[in-house]
């Protein structure tokens, strides 16, 4: 609790010196895993170029915010193989600003094996908590968790992405090539519990946060999926997550 009270004043202070330096100024935060590093996405690494939060090869919503005419000071803090509840320690990565925008997609590691026990709900409405103190005008966009079941379904018939998920420990709970279909559908059953409570938590939040329930049911296409890992957005994948959580409206 000491942790967060001090960054809420910092965070608070901040404001008051002068870094909305216009209508057309944004404080910009990016809080989440791998998949905001654009981890994969066209090669073996970090590719945060493609990330569909802030990446430059691609129509991020740092490249629409651009277009809109913004000066966006941008700061992508998100960790790769981040549980949610590393989303506070995440908040201290960057500057002490207080942000008007934030991206949040987390919590697809909380569910990926079996064995987590991650409170994501709980852990989303303490740094929602922090933010909204910190700015009560802040705008923040909380992308569901991605349907982890159809991502095996999209890859399933490469002989390559079953090699892939038989020796790399990604996902097990969705991507493990010993699972029957019926387990699948028992973990996507907890996916799907959990993007329900984020939408309750942004419903309780009110319309300072914008909770895309699009993200978690849309189908995963083949092509939207890393052929690298058989797991994270492929470029493609970055692009349609940029598309589907970008809201206009926001920025009239």
């Amino acid at each position: 609790m000491m942790l967060k009270a001090c960054l809420v004043s910092v965070l608070a202070l901040s404001s008051t010196q002068g870094y909305a330096k216009s209508a057309k100024h944004l404080n910009m935060l990016v809080l989440g895993d791998s998949i905001s590093q654009g981890t994969d996405s066209v090669g073996i690494g970090l590719f945060p170029e493609y990330s569909w939060a802030t990446g430059s090869k691609l129509d991020s919503h740092l490249e629409k915010l651009k277009k809109l005419g913004y000066e966006v000071d941008a700061f992508n803090v998100s960790v790769p193989g981040a549980h949610s509840s590393a989303l506070g320690a995440e908040m201290l990565l960057a500057p002490p600003f207080a942000p008007d925008y934030v991206l949040i997609e987390i919590g697809a590691n909380d569910l990926c094996e079996e064995t987590l026990q991650d409170d994501t709900v709980g852990n989303v409405a303490s740094v929602l908590h922090t933010l909204v103190s910190a700015n009560s005008k802040v705008q923040i966009v909380l992308a569901a968790i991605p349907r982890l079941s159809e991502v095996y379904e999209s890859k399933k018939s490469s002989r390559d992405c079953l090699l892939t998920w038989s020796v790399m420990p990604l996902c097990r709970a969705f991507l493990s090539p010993d699972l029957s279909a019926a387990q699948r559908a028992v973990n996507q059953v907890k996916v799907d519990a959990v993007n329900q409570g984020l939408k309750e938590l942004a419903d309780h939040f009110g319309p300072t946060v914008h909770f895309v329930d699009e993200v978690g049911e849309k189908q995963v296409r083949p092509e939207d999926v890393s052929d690298v890992d058989c797991f994270h957005p492929s470029a493609q994948g970055q692009q349609r997550l940029a598309n589907a959580t970008f809201k206009p409206e926001l920025f009239p």
